[in-house]
């Protein structure tokens, strides 16, 4: 199959709805450059069809733009290109062959891949913000939509008691738990999952971390609740600020919001339950 390379130049302002869409039309990888995206589709798309869905997205400064590219390991380009990130002085987030650096709280290694997290997004950087004020020693945790899995990661290492991941994306899965495996928490009290909140025993827990997407945070806020212990803590991102009003709505009823934090144009809430 074919790669097709989209170049997509934005206008800084709409700079986060853009890449919001371009997540959501499922783009297989987006590179941010200062002005510019360049986003990766594998076919078998039209690639006309495509290039016209992203130029009628919010944000798009001109025409958009693409090429064929030749068949190639993606993911060892893409690592080549990964550069570690620091989260304040709380962690340090690094591919395994990048060198540790011990002036970090915690650090977390992962294996980089194409088409899943790697921690540069704003609202990674957010929930680990949040979860670093958090107690977590002797608690059962749940990563709605885990992704890659640093999250749990990060809950583990933060002395949680359990961690379970969820995710509906297979490779993601895998790849959380390889993650699992080069953090060293072979021996730790933690699993993932692939699925969404159906695939869970009945259990509490102390903590839910779900950094996933508006629509899915308004669907499911019920089943959040279910799988939450009174008085229980969500931390939650993936919200852009224009949907703010729908979020706080949806779930000011049966949470009390303890914390907000902004990064560019994302969001990340900390609530309690009422209840």
């Amino acid at each position: 199959m074919a790669w097709f390379q989209y170049r997509v130049e934005f206008d800084s302002e709409k700079k986060e709805i853009l890449n919001a869409f371009l997540i959501s039309i499922e783009a297989d990888a987006i590179l941010e450059e200062e002005d510019h995206f360049i986003c990766y589709k594998k076919s078998p798309i039209n690639p006309e069809e495509f290039k016209e869905q992203i130029s009628n997205l919010p944000g798009v400064k001109s025409e958009v733009s693409y090429k064929i590219c030749e068949e190639k390991n993606w993911n060892a380009e893409w690592e080549a290109n990964y550069k570690p990130i620091a989260i304040d002085d709380i962690c340090y987030i690094r591919a395994e062959f990048h060198e540790t650096d011990s002036s970090f709280e915690n650090e977390i290694i992962i294996r980089p891949e194409m088409a899943f997290g790697t921690g540069h997004h704003e609202t990674t950087y957010m929930m680990i913000g949040a979860m670093s004020s958090q107690n977590f020693s002797y608690c059962n945790v749940l990563d709605y939509g885990c992704g890659t899995g640093i999250l749990s990661v990060f809950a583990a290492q933060k002395g949680a008691e359990s961690v379970v991941g969820i995710d509906i994306e297979k490779p993601a899965v895998e790849n959380a738990i390889v993650h699992q495996e080069i953090n060293s928490l072979t021996q730790f009290n933690m699993e993932f999952h692939l699925g969404g909140l159906e695939v869970l025993t009945p259990s509490k827990y102390d903590i839910i971390l779900a950094n996933i997407n508006r629509r899915v945070l308004l669907e499911t806020k019920d089943g959040i609740l279910k799988f939450l212990k009174p008085k229980g803590s969500l931390i939650m991102s993936g919200i852009l600020l224009s949907d703010e009003g729908l979020i706080v709505e949806r779930y000011s009823d049966s949470f009390d919001l303890i914390e907000k934090k902004q990064k560019g144009e994302w969001l990340c809430f900390l609530w309690n339950s009422k209840n």
